[in-house]
């Protein structure tokens, strides 16, 4: 130990692993089994383990309280005072479960990523709103066809947006139906979910877990893969540029789309039929996921020289030698270690849980 680690009463940094080979890791590079090695590397948000286990049942809970929500749909939409209703339905749908869950279970904000995003991610955040609103164009009108132009725009297929005009009902509608639904899904989808997978499974089933939740969520097989693309997007998003806000600015514009741009996309396919559509789509789709993927290359790029750690890494300990004194090291371990990992998170108990909750209601709901 020490002095510095002493005087900050620090317990001594675990020794490097050293290889087969006699040779020591890299500097800067975590050794085997995932510990970062000391300095630069370090991440600063320790993961509890646990969380595939846990999450679901916050799913569960959302889940039911949307089908309470959406069966009380009739009687929701007489009310004069339906846009403070839907504010405090989705309060209480969603952070209000979330809050419960982060009391019980302990989880710090801290590994919540809840930190502005920077001008250097503008234009990553700008490429994912197009990407998941063309990509959702697409795969909406490969099921729907023409009614997918249809200007009712609709939430958890409980709420309606009303037709109206002037500022201030434009205003009600964009933070009703844009801007604080994407606050209250971000927050527990992204934010909290996905730092709960991470400590299980990783970050692959944080990324498709999230995005099945999402999708499951609105209770609608018809844009199940709308809202899984959109998930999977957001969750990259999120990742990518290690805040919660640049999930929640895509997630809002891709509400500001749904909500006024259906005029546009039926003008374009008034004038020039499927061929324009799909070629106008079809290239917004494909331009703007190159534009990602290279804003998303270039901040990893931009992470590995500064030495910065991947903030979703889990730190765990160095995995135990067993008998024969060779540790499950290497490539292969890493590989089963994360495939271990990520089947406790898509197989645990309080998961098929959900999946079963799912299909009751899809059918009940027929």
């Amino acid at each position: 130990m020490d002095s510095t680690d002493e005087q900050k009463n620090i317990p001594p940094r675990p020794h490097a692993v050293r290889p087969a080979s006699g040779r020591r890791p890299a500097s800067g590079n975590p050794p085997a089994g995932g510990v970062p090695a000391p300095g630069k590397g370090k991440s600063d948000s320790p993961a509890r383990r646990g969380g595939a286990l846990t999450a679901p049942l916050l799913v569960f809970c959302i889940f039911a309280l949307l089908l309470i929500v959406r069966l009380a749909g009739p009687a929701v939409f007489d009310r004069d005072n339906e846009y403070i209703l839907l504010t405090v339905v989705q309060v209480l749908i969603f952070m209000l479960p979330a809050a419960v869950y982060l009391k019980i279970t302990h989880t710090g904000l801290h590994r919540l990523r809840l930190i502005p995003f920077g001008v250097n991610h503008l234009l990553l955040v700008i490429s994912a709103v197009i990407a998941a609103a063309s990509g959702s164009l697409l795969l909406d009108f490969a099921v729907s066809g023409y009614e997918s132009f249809s200007e009712t725009y609709t939430l958890y297929g409980a709420f309606a947006a009303t037709a109206g005009s002037g500022a201030a009902h434009t205003a009600y509608i964009i933070t009703a139906y844009a801007a604080l639904p994407a606050l209250c899904e971000e927050f527990v989808f992204r934010a909290i979910l996905c730092a709960e997978y991470e400590s299980d499974g990783g970050s692959f089933s944080a990324v498709v877990l999230t995005a099945l939740w999402f999708a499951m969520l609105h209770f609608d097989l018809r844009s199940f893969g709308v809202y899984f693309f959109s998930g999977v997007l957001l969750a990259l998003t999120l990742y990518a540029t290690r805040s919660f806000f640049a999930a929640f600015a895509v997630h809002f514009g891709y509400n500001l789309v749904s909500l006024f741009g259906a005029p546009l996309w039926r003008t374009v396919y008034d004038v020039g039929g499927k061929t324009l559509y799909f070629l106008v789509i079809g290239s917004a789709l494909l331009l703007s996921l190159f534009a990602f993927c290279g804003e998303s290359a270039r901040l990893y790029g931009s992470y590995a020289d500064r030495d910065l750690s991947s903030a979703y890494r889990t730190q765990t300990s160095p995995p135990e030698a067993p008998a024969g004194g060779r540790r499950d090291g290497g490539i292969t371990g890493a590989v089963r270690r994360a495939f271990a990992g990520n089947m406790r998170a898509f197989l645990a108990p309080s998961a098929l849980l959900c999946y079963l909750f799912y299909v009751a209601v899809m059918l009940f709901l027929r």
